[in-house]
Parts: C-alpha cells; sequence; structure tokens
C-alpha cells in the first residue's frame, strides 16, 4: 500500500481539504471482485470462479455503456 499517499488523503479529509461521496449501485465495485470470489472460494469451482468474475465483469462493462 502507498503509504505515503494514503496519509495525504486522510490528512486532507481531516482538514477539509478532501471529502468523501458515497453512491449506491446495484453492480459491484471492480476493486470488489476479489473479495467476493474470496467469500465463496471454499464452495466454489475454479471454472466456477471464472464465470462467475466474467460476469461480473459483463455487469461493470454494461453499466460503463449507459
Amino acid at each position: 500500500m502507498d503509504i505515503h499517499h494514503a496519509e495525504q488523503v486522510v490528512d486532507g479529509l481531516r482538514e477539509g481539504d478532501k471529502s468523501v461521496e458515497v453512491k449506491k449501485s446495484d453492480v459491484p465495485s471492480p476493486f470488489s471482485h476479489g473479495l467476493i470470489l474470496q467469500g465463496s472460494s471454499d464452495v466454489m469451482r475454479v471454472e466456477d470462479k471464472q464465470e462467475r468474475l466474467e460476469q461480473l465483469h459483463e455487469q461493470v462493462m454494461k453499466r460503463i455503456g449507459d
């Protein structure tokens, strides 16, 4: 992790120079795809994980295309 820049972001939030906006979406962020697959890794075959990742990617690409 880039600690130096992470500290700059946290400092900016504390000082009010930066802000956070929360948006809800029915499509998972690409940043969460690994976590989604990891949560079900014990019960999914590798092929099923690949298929699920492709489905998640397709959802994101459809949303971007809108």
